[in-house]
């Protein structure tokens, strides 16, 4: 404990710099719930709302990034050493990713745009997902906008499995990941493909 000093410096000997900031006590922002919807108001531009998470080395992530009105949405993951596990502004998800150390990591959502808006995210923990049957039939399932759904099932070396779409073709795609997170395939919505699983 004791007494810090944070200085702010304009980079620029010609020019006045505005600024605002936030300085934030990581340990009382909220907790960020696992496999439901967040929605959240970035009420200035470039703000950033902050959520902790408790991790176990091993857990596996997909960050559902769910869409927004604000443009584009900057979303980081920031581990206990103060590194960054991900920092994306993509509205197509991030992941999945296993993360490799046990601790409390953060997760900022922040604005890039001059317009304040709403975002929505989930974060999916990968392994805690019901895990998929072999023949079971996924009905009248939904997805929005960009979001998107997670499933997971348990496979063998050279096994080969199908993906047989009941769905008219769509603007969709599935992803199949391997245990190491490596892409095998991309999934077209409304064609059924093959997939032999790699050794």
């Amino acid at each position: 404990s004791g007494s810090y000093t944070l200085t702010i410096r304009n980079g620029s000997a010609t020019a006045v710099a505005d600024y605002g900031f936030r300085l934030i006590d990581l340990a009382t922002v909220p907790t960020v719930p696992l496999n439901v919807p967040v929605n959240g108001e970035l009420s200035v531009p470039f703000e950033t709302d902050v959520f902790k998470l408790d991790v176990v080395a091993g857990q596996r992530f997909y960050l559902d990034t769910r869409g927004s009105n604000l443009g584009t949405v900057r979303h980081r993951l920031i581990g206990p050493d103060g590194n960054a596990i991900f920092d994306s502004t993509t509205n197509v998800g991030v992941g999945p990713l296993t993360i490799t150390r046990s601790g409390r990591f953060t997760l900022a959502i922040g604005g890039t745009e001059t317009a304040a808006g709403n975002y929505s995210f989930r974060l999916f923990d990968v392994l805690a997902e019901p895990e998929l049957e072999f023949n079971q039939l996924i009905t009248d399932a939904t997805i929005d906008g960009v979001e998107a759904d997670v499933f997971r099932f348990t496979g063998e070396a050279n096994q080969t499995v199908a993906f047989v779409t009941t769905s008219p073709v769509l603007n969709s795609r599935g992803y199949l990941y391997d245990s190491s997170n490596q892409l095998l395939a991309t999934l077209v919505i409304g064609r059924s493909e093959a997939v032999t699983l790699p050794r």
